[in-house]
């Protein structure tokens, strides 16, 4: 399985341009602490975005370097008669060691074409990104209801035809880098975005509805568990008596300056663990008792401090108290 080095998730942002420029996304995006350009780079970016609006979506983006992006657009060989750039959106679960390389071949996939040498009707969607690199988001539009939860990932390729014998080159990516489901997203992205907060929980809450609950989706009807019709995922949940909460695996906690420990948070419904993989917002109301990074407590110095898990408006908190080593 091809690989990069893993990049940092570090900040969730919005996002505005491309082919989402109606809706906006919000996107959990990486940054990587080294600054230096690869000029042959075609990668996979990190991470993913999601739609803000109906319909939901999924979007993936390639990094082209400017030496692969030169290559890409050099059509002085006359035994190249076609080159093709895209994106295959499939189940991250599909991608395994029996198919690298072959991805082509997968017969359940999502393609988008961002450039065809031979087809003036395909607009070139291939961008400058003004940082020594070229990019293009691959969408998955229209994301189904049932695969809210389910991880998917983009694979950008480089198709050429020469002497009608076509050759793929496919980016470079990390697998857990790179495969996200939108309910992830959607939850590390919530926080940021007051405005969208109720689109960004509709992903969590139908992941739920739709893997747990058996509640299936039917166009221009609603939301449908057993016989009962619900026009939105926000009144399902309610007419089915979700009682979504947050865990911790403590309430309280005594610490030693210096030491460290860790809290696991887990989102519920009631007492049943819902199992939707989502991202926790961690807080302390006082840095200089303790600091929290992704449930990690480090006590930095004497007194209480409550540390607070949250998920897409559901809470729990923790009170620690920090004593010097005597």
């Amino acid at each position: 399985m091809k690989k990069l080095t893993k990049i940092k998730m570090l900040c969730s942002m919005l996002i505005g341009t491309g082919l989402l420029v109606s809706a906006g996304v919000a996107a959990t995006n990486n940054v990587s602490a080294d600054t230096t350009v690869n000029v042959n780079a075609f990668e996979m970016v990190s991470g993913a975005s999601v739609r803000l609006s109906d319909p939901y979506g999924i979007r993936f983006k390639v990094r082209i370097g400017e030496n692969e992006y030169d290559k890409i657009m050099d059509n002085t060989d006359s035994t190249v008669t076609q080159k093709v750039v895209g994106m295959y959106i499939v189940p991250a679960s599909y991608v395994t060691d029996e198919v690298e390389d072959k991805y082509q071949n997968l017969s359940k996939k999502s393609e988008v074409v961002f450039y065809d040498s031979k087809n003036a009707e395909v607009e070139n969607k291939i961008y400058d990104g003004g940082d020594g690199y070229f990019y293009a988001n691959g969408v998955l539009g229209n994301l189904k209801f049932q695969n809210y939860g389910r991880e998917f990932m983009g694979i950008a390729y480089v198709a050429t035809t020469t002497s009608g014998v076509t050759t793929y080159k496919f980016a470079e990516f990390d697998l857990e880098e790179t495969a996200r489901a939108a309910t992830y997203v959607a939850s590390a992205a919530y926080y940021d975005y007051p405005s969208s907060q109720k689109v960004l929980a509709d992903y969590v809450h139908g992941a739920y509805l739709s893997d747990v609950k058996g509640v299936k989706y039917v166009e221009n009807v609603g939301y449908e568990p057993n016989d009962e019709q619900y026009e939105t995922i926000s009144e399902a949940v309610t007419e089915l008596g979700c009682n979504f909460n947050v865990e911790l695996s403590a309430a309280t906690a005594e610490m030693i300056v210096t030491e460290e420990e860790t809290l696991t948070a887990s989102l519920k419904d009631g007492d049943a663990d819902t199992g939707l993989d989502v991202v926790y917002n961690w807080k302390s109301s006082d840095e200089s008792v303790v600091a929290v990074k992704d449930g990690k407590l480090l006590a930095v110095g004497e007194g209480t401090a409550t540390v607070t898990a949250s998920v897409i408006g559901y809470e729990k908190t923790c009170t620690v108290t920090v004593k010097e080593d005597n």
